[in-house]
């Protein structure tokens, strides 16, 4: 099955990523300093990265491929494709492990700051008292193998990356949206 060149639920997920900046918060030495310029910073450069993605990507796409416009221009990995239509199969090779790898380090991030996320829960009387308990390095296990629990039941469901990222994006956005009718 093919898809459009542009996905607009990779691009939503992927500026979400600034999100566990606030949850793992607790641990920078400068809070007050740091959070604000790494959030500046995270949505800054993502958005001059996809700008300059959108640039590169339409100057790159041959003329041939134009000629019945751009609704006619589908790629099942839009990057990918172009580096082989260009005659650059190394970079497709490059792109294609990319796209192999990348996951695993949101996976990584979420690992991390999900667990903290529910030990704040906790401390602020949401969650049981259980959710506190700490082990020697300092890390929250309870929370931890919650987090985990929570992660495969969600992830089992879905067959691709995709579904899981669209249905995620679709979320973030309902839960954006519900937060200034409750205010």
């Amino acid at each position: 099955m093919a898809y459009p060149a542009f996905s607009p639920q990779g691009i939503i997920f992927s500026f979400t990523g600034f999100r566990p900046l606030f949850d793992l918060a607790g641990e920078a030495k400068n809070p007050q300093r740091d959070i604000p310029w790494a959030f500046i910073a995270s949505i800054t450069l993502a958005g001059m990265l996809y700008i300059l993605l959108q640039v590169v990507f339409i100057g790159a796409v041959p003329m041939r491929d134009l000629t019945n416009g751009w609704a006619h221009v589908v790629f099942t990995s839009p990057f990918a494709n172009l580096a082989i239509a260009l005659n650059m199969g190394w970079l497709a090779v490059i792109l294609y492990t990319d796209a192999i790898i990348s996951p695993a380090g949101s996976t990584l991030v979420y690992a991390a700051a999900i667990p903290r996320a529910l030990y704040a829960f906790a401390r602020n009387g949401y969650f049981p008292r259980t959710f506190l308990r700490l082990n020697k390095q300092g890390v929250p296990q309870i929370s931890t193998l919650v987090s985990f629990l929570i992660a495969m039941a969600f992830l089992l469901p879905f067959p691709r990356w995709q579904k899981m990222v669209g249905i995620v994006s679709g979320a973030t956005i309902m839960t954006y949206m519900i937060g200034p009718v409750a205010l």
